[in-house]
């Protein structure tokens, strides 16, 4: 069962989503069989198949599996429980994604607070959750908050990985959105810049974070009125 959820998960985030599925859905038949209905295994597995229908879209289907995940796990372990946190962090990451800030911001919120908690302040799992909130705390036009939760995501991630990681990569792309936000174009560019430098250093070289930086510089490049460098972009 771990097994074909962890090739699902390969299969994932190589971006055969079809393989993927048929993975999970072979782990959820199993993990069923061998525990019932109601076990954290169905409930892992219910959320690897609700983030598959995220990433592809199918927003209905992907609710239905990350709360069923979510409810499954609070009735097994409870709402403060270090499993039950990973549906929060899960349903936080689709609402934002769906543009339910309040939602997002509760979800990711209470994930923090579970982590920090269980691992303390300087956790890599706690540093993911600042950065998430981060996200959605920009989206919310609270700025500061934002590049406060993100600047403090990246020294994390950086003490636990190193400099040449792709969650650095990440949290400085989302960094430099929350600041493009705040209007602090000049700054966003650096940290794009930043980025991109890394990128091909990484354990994920240019893989769906490269297209996103350099979407972002280019509006950034507009937004300074730098029309023929945003074209490039």
């Amino acid at each position: 069962r771990q097994l074909m959820n962890r090739l699902g998960a390969l299969l994932f985030y190589t971006g055969d989503y079809s393989a993927a599925y048929s993975q999970y859905q072979q782990a959820l038949a199993l993990a069923k069989s061998l525990h019932g209905e109601t076990h954290a295994s169905v409930a892992t597995t219910l959320a690897n198949i609700g983030t598959l229908h995220q990433r592809e879209g199918r927003h209905v289907l992907a609710r239905q599996h990350l709360e069923g995940a979510r409810a499954m796990m609070e009735d097994l372990h409870g709402k403060n429980h270090v499993h039950t946190a990973t549906c929060y962090a899960n349903l936080g990451i689709f609402y934002s994604q769906i543009k339910q800030y309040a939602q997002a911001h509760r979800y990711c919120e209470t994930a923090l607070e579970i982590r920090r908690a269980k691992y303390g302040d300087s956790h890599s799992l706690v540093g993911v959750t600042l950065r998430d909130l981060g996200s959605v705390e920009a989206k919310l036009g609270r700025h500061k908050v934002a590049v406060d939760h993100l600047e403090t995501a990246i020294q994390i991630s950086r003490r636990q990985f190193g400099n040449k990681h792709e969650q650095v990569v990440r949290s400085l792309y989302f960094l430099a959105t929350a600041l493009h936000r705040a209007g602090r174009v000049s700054s966003a560019r650096d940290r794009l810049t930043e980025a991109l430098n890394l990128i091909d250093e990484t354990t994920d070289p240019r893989g769906d974070l490269y297209p996103l930086i350099v979407q972002e510089l280019g509006f950034c490049a507009h937004k300074s009125g730098r029309f023929t460098e945003a074209e490039k972009h």
